[in-house]
């Protein structure tokens, strides 16, 4: 079960109820004829052809995922909530995505896979095919197999339509799961891009499909005052339409990389014409220890979206009976701290005049993940409704791609290049020593 906290949002009454009557109209529209991520929860064909793929691997030992933003974000956040590094019993491969292009991590990497070559798969995810970052990185590690004389397992993930990727994993033979064309990367969770490297590891992405399409149902078939989107969205835009700095705070450790993928899904979706907010990760209870006094005491720009899980507890026993400084700790287990750490900050904002939301998940599955993935997916689509901004548009993310071209010297951006030399010139550089 997931359910949306609101006593400390300080939103007024009618402003929020005229929000929930326009997403509820727009809803009933949406559903007539949906966004192409709206269907991905529905589509078995998707599933089986990854479960056949998965199945003709040979057994391997380490999965190596190489993509950026919308091609990993997902995966690894899928990855860290459901198989925690610390918590699983069972042998499976080690999971290592790689985001980006420090080439100090990509060494480290190619040494941590040494001999295992033979015995790991790489997972090539771009959903252009001309991702640069991902190119590079497929180019690094091709060679690094081909130097070692071996043969690695490779997987690509990529759009239908022609690209530098795509051309690769025909001409060499390659398998290639399709991302449908119609489906922006930062939406592409629901697609082999999130599901097929989970698939590998160990995850049920059936039942992450199970608990997205039960979200899908819910957000479309519920009227207004039960529909968790549509009071997610109208909550979001109200506290976010003066406070323009979102804190992302998960009183869950397992949900670190789900607030960098929604910190995408936000900033990708909504920063443009102006408009949109920024998001902020912060994690309870460690950065109750930094920005809590920022969010008390500091400018009035900023909310808070608290995020807890409420399974699992460790009891704190009563190692020190003498302490008489542990009384109120004692015949209490962890997660009685924990939830009193998250109700006592939310209330120190609440003082402070600092609205918040808080989402409680009772349990952590790949059934709530899938519910929780399609929620934010859509909740973004409605406020994007509600700011009148293209959801599914990134022009600022390619612009930084056509100047990286410039500086690596691609062909055909001759008047770029001239504007960038012009724009260049002039600076000042401080050194040390």
């Amino acid at each position: 079960m997931i359910s949306l906290d609101m006593v400390h949002s300080a939103i007024p009454e009618v402003p929020f109820r005229e929000t929930e009557e326009c997403l509820w109209s727009f809803n009933k529209d949406l559903w007539e004829s949906p966004f192409p991520f709206m269907e991905l929860p529905f589509r078995q064909k998707n599933m089986d052809e990854m479960r056949l793929l998965a199945e003709s691997l040979r057994q391997p030992e380490m999965i190596v995922l190489l993509g950026i933003g919308g091609s990993s974000l997902g995966a690894q956040a899928i990855a860290e909530a459901l198989l925690p590094p610390m918590a699983s019993k069972h042998k499976r491969p080690m999971f290592l995505p790689l985001d980006n292009i420090d080439p100090a991590i990509l060494k480290a990497a190619m040494e941590r896979i040494g001999d295992r070559i033979e015995k790991t798969v790489f997972i090539v995810a771009s959903k252009s095919g001309e991702t640069s970052e991902t190119l590079s990185q497929f180019m690094a590690f091709t060679e690094m197999v081909r130097r070692a004389g071996a043969r690695g397992s490779v997987v690509v993930i990529a759009g239908r339509k022609a690209g530098t990727l795509r051309e690769i994993a025909e001409r060499e033979g390659y398998p290639l799961l399709p991302i449908p064309d119609d489906v922006p990367g930062r939406y592409s969770v629901l697609t082999p891009c999130g599901l097929f490297p989970s698939l590998l590891i160990g995850v049920d992405v059936r039942e992450i499909l199970h608990g997205a399409a039960d979200m899908a149902i819910h957000i479309r078939s519920k009227h207004k005052e039960e529909n968790l989107a549509i009071a997610l969205a109208s909550c979001l835009h109200h506290l976010t339409e003066t406070r323009k700095v979102l804190v992302l705070m998960p009183y869950c450790e397992r949900l670190g990389l789900f607030s960098s993928w929604l910190a995408q899904l936000f900033s990708e979706s909504l920063g443009k014409r102006g408009r949109g907010f920024t998001p902020l990760k912060a994690k309870g209870v460690t950065d109750q220890h930094s920005l809590l006094q920022l969010l008390v005491d500091g400018p009035k720009d900023k909310s808070v979206l608290f995020f807890y899980v409420e399974d699992g507890d460790v009891s704190m026993g009563d190692p020190f009976p003498y302490a008489q400084g542990l009384k109120y700790l004692r015949g209490k287990g962890i997660r009685t701290l924990f939830f009193s750490e998250l109700l006592g900050t939310r209330f120190s904002l609440w003082e402070a005049s600092c609205p918040s939301l808080t989402i409680y998940i009772e349990r952590l599955d790949a059934y709530a993940m899938g519910a929780l993935l399609f929620l934010f997916e859509m909740v973004t689509v409605f406020i994007a409704h509600l700011i009148q901004v293209d959801p599914f548009t990134q022009e600022g993310v390619e612009r930084g791609k056509l100047y990286t071209r410039v500086l690596l010297g691609k062909e055909g951006l001759e008047e770029e290049k001239t504007r960038m030399e012009g724009a260049l010139k002039g600076g000042t550089s401080i050194r040390f020593p």
